[in-house]
Formats: C-alpha cells, structure tokens, sequence
C-alpha cells in the first residue's frame, strides 16, 4: 500500500495503526497493509469510526494486529477490546470487501475470481479482464 494512503489511515486512527513498521516478533503490522488501494476507502472510514467510537468509549490498549486479504477478503486482526460496536464495524467493512474491486474499487460486476494456484481476489470485471491479458 502506497506510503500517503498508510498516513492517513494513522491520521484517522492512531492507536488503531500504532503497531505499523513494528517489530516482526511483535506484531504482523511490521509486514504494513498487505492489500490493494481498491480497499483503501473501506479501511478510512472504517478507522474514522473506529476513532469515533474510542472517543466515546476508550479502549487504551485497541490495535489492529494485521491487515490483509484472505481468500479474496478483507481480512483484518485486532486485540485489546471488548466493544462490541467496533467488531461490528470490523464485521462489517469485512463483509463489505466482497463487493468491492481490491484494485479499483468498483462495486460494479465484483466476484471472487480464482486467478489459479489457490490464489483468490476480489475484482470487478474490467480489472479481471487486464489480469487475462498476456504478457508482452
């Protein structure tokens, strides 16, 4: 994930994202956000109401521990809370992510395409199309 896009997921919610770059032994954040900029827009305002909900309710020790795609999902990680608001929010950018291109973020002819070897992304049809395409 681009360097901009990361700063300002940590703009949105600090503490969430305060384990990006850690050390590997202590959190898979050192690995950063291993998904496309598609999703970008689920996991901003997934952070601006994660932020919302600590400041109503704080969670001092609330971190995301990864961020990822599985099996063509968003799949995030986290510890240190017990709101249950912010694992419905979780849940739902979660499930959210299967209509959403991970590449473009079109909502537009969005499946889960198995592009071979155990591989599966979420991508709309134009950018599933582009993956088709032999190399020069």
């Amino acid at each position: 994930m681009q360097k901009e896009l990361v700063e300002k997921l940590q703009r949105a919610c600090p503490q969430a994202w305060s384990d990006l770059g850690a050390d590997p032994a202590v959190s898979n954040m050192a690995f950063g956000v291993v998904i496309g900029v598609g999703w970008h827009e689920l996991l901003l305002n997934l952070s601006v109401m994660i932020q919302i909900e600590l400041n109503s309710h704080p969670e001092p020790r609330f971190k995301f521990t990864a961020v990822k795609e599985k099996f063509g999902l968003l799949n995030i990680t986290h510890k240190g809370s017990t709101n249950d608001s912010i694992y419905e929010m979780i849940d739902a950018a979660q499930d959210e992510s299967v209509i959403v291109c991970e590449y473009c973020s079109s909502r537009e002819e969005v499946q889960i395409r198995d592009l071979g070897g155990e591989i599966l992304q979420t991508m709309c049809e134009w950018c599933w199309a582009e993956c088709q395409l032999p190399l020069p």
